[in-house]
């Protein structure tokens, strides 16, 4: 399920077998905000009111999360790119067995897609000279290491949709690295991330929060070529045990 950058309106391509079958897209990174996100359903319900600009319409385009996606869409339009993957609106949250799809599937997401843009929310201008960016709630955050990793074109921008920069940079590689410990070569592409051992991997992220506790370990399954069964009753040690040995089992049996 994408949206369509020129109509703003989702698109489903459940009938896709194969990556080749869907279109290029763009993908958005971000930090949610809470009562401002825009559901699947509220977007779905945008579309249906598209002629209807009453009070309800008005109450949910208000949303900073609904100006977000209207940003993102136009930067992948500027990209010539007709199609975008947005987490808060793409997936359906209400439907579990949708939701745990999505979450095995989310690292493939990110390194299918033509370019990840990469949204700081809390900064303004060229922070990476200023020395502010290590403060920015972006890099503290679990699902946003697989973000920042899996795609092959990351751009980052602030507050404001100016462009910051491409991970790739040396001044901004050198930045991230110094803040995730992350070796530049991984970030500027020239090591997979997949050739780097499983331990160095989950050292990176060490640090980072989650909203709901079992994420912490759900974060890591594309990070660390894993995958098991996501139960969000299981406390975190539970959950993070079953990664342990799916990792043993994946890289070391």
């Amino acid at each position: 399920r994408l949206i369509d950058t020129k109509t703003i309106k989702l698109v489903d391509f459940h009938d896709a077998t194969d990556i080749d079958t869907i279109p290029p897209y763009a993908i958005l990174s971000h930090r949610w905000i809470e009562g401002e996100e825009v559901s699947f359903q509220e977007l779905v319900q945008i579309q249906d009111l598209s002629n209807n600009e009453g009070e309800e319409m008005a109450e949910l385009k208000k949303k900073s999360g609904y100006r977000k996606i209207l940003q993102a869409c136009f930067k992948a339009r500027v990209d010539k790119i007709d199609y975008i993957w947005v987490d808060t609106c793409c997936i359906d949250k209400s439907d579990h067995g949708e939701v745990v799809r999505n979450i095995k599937s989310m690292y493939a997401y990110y390194e299918n897609a033509q370019v990840c843009y990469a949204y700081l929310s809390d900064r303004t201008g060229n922070f990476w000279i200023k020395g502010r960016f290590e403060d920015s709630e972006w890099f503290q955050r679990g699902w946003t290491l697989q973000e920042l990793l899996a795609p092959t074109k990351v751009v980052f921008f602030d507050r404001d949709w100016d462009c910051i920069g491409d991970r790739t940079q040396p001044e901004i590689s050198t930045a991230i690295s110094s803040i995730t410990g992350i070796p530049r070569n991984v970030l500027d592409g020239n090591v997979p991330v997949r050739e780097v051992d499983a331990c160095s991997r989950m050292s990176w992220t060490i640090g980072r929060k989650t909203t709901r506790p079992q994420d912490q370990v759900y974060c890591l399954f594309g990070i660390l070529s894993v995958t098991t069964d996501l139960d969000y009753e299981e406390d975190v040690k539970t959950a993070f045990s079953r990664l342990q040995q799916a990792v043993i089992e994946a890289h070391y049996g």
